[in-house]
């Protein structure tokens, strides 16, 4: 059976933010899914992701998780955040169910 994410959130796309529960963060080894009510659908192979790592608040109540990417057509800034934590979902993320980034490029 494959192992996968499903967590809902809040997220920052760009400039735009949308608040708790209209963001849901999905992934398995092979594939994150971004979904965003009324902002867009993104979707990440590990080639496409550069890095994902901790970032400070967003939505000024939750800290997240900032995903580094390097998918020209997607806003640079793309950023999720659950009431789990940071820390729990990269763990989840990266040791739980496998999703390593490969990407590389200038997005950083």
């Amino acid at each position: 059976m494959e192992k996968k994410i499903s967590v809902r959130g809040a997220a920052t796309i760009g400039f735009v933010n949308a608040s708790w529960p209209f963001a849901n963060f999905k992934a398995t080894k092979e594939r994150i899914d971004l979904n965003v009510i009324a902002v867009g659908r993104y979707s990440f192979s590990p080639e496409q992701i550069v890095k994902i790592e901790k970032t400070g608040l967003i939505l000024m109540y939750v800290s997240g998780i900032k995903i580094y990417h390097c998918v020209p057509n997607y806003p640079e800034r793309m950023i999720f955040g659950s009431i789990f934590g940071p820390q729990r979902l990269l763990n989840r993320l990266f040791y739980d169910i496998g999703f390593i980034p490969k990407g590389g490029g200038d997005n950083l």
